[in-house]
């Protein structure tokens, strides 16, 4: 059941990558790129779940996890990557993900990493800019 979600979300950490630390014209490819390969998981999602709410059916999954760490990502770099408009269902999922228990307490636990990845992102993304002219 799994190896059907491997490809998208394998598409999806290349296109995270250059959003968080890309100049300007790779975050534009990237973008297009990340959400083509969202819309995929999307579609994926909807077909396999058959009503459930997480890509393991009832339960938290490999999958579920992997797909919430991009909500951390969001949270750090303060772009969204899942839009209602776009992927409504996914959003859906993101609601249900967060409101797990186990979720919850991995959130609240994950604030001051999270403050601290922000300091890191924000150095490393100056780092790679071009030289200012």
């Amino acid at each position: 059941m799994i190896a059907r979600y491997i490809l998208p979300s394998w598409q999806v950490i290349p296109q995270i990558r250059a959003l968080i630390f890309g100049v300007d014209e790779k975050k534009a490819v990237a973008t297009e790129l990340l959400f083509a390969a969202l819309l995929q998981l999307e579609e994926t999602f909807f077909k396999s779940i058959k009503g459930k709410s997480f890509f393991g059916g009832d339960t938290i999954n490999l999958v579920d996890i992997t797909l919430g760490s991009c909500l951390t990502i969001e949270i750090i770099t303060g772009i969204n990557f899942l839009e209602k408009k776009k992927t409504p269902r996914l959003v859906k999922w993101t609601q249900c993900f967060c409101s797990a228990e186990v979720v919850k307490e991995v959130l609240l636990n994950a604030k001051n990493p999270v403050e601290y990845s922000k300091v890191l992102f924000a150095l490393r993304r100056a780092a790679s800019a071009p030289p200012s002219k």
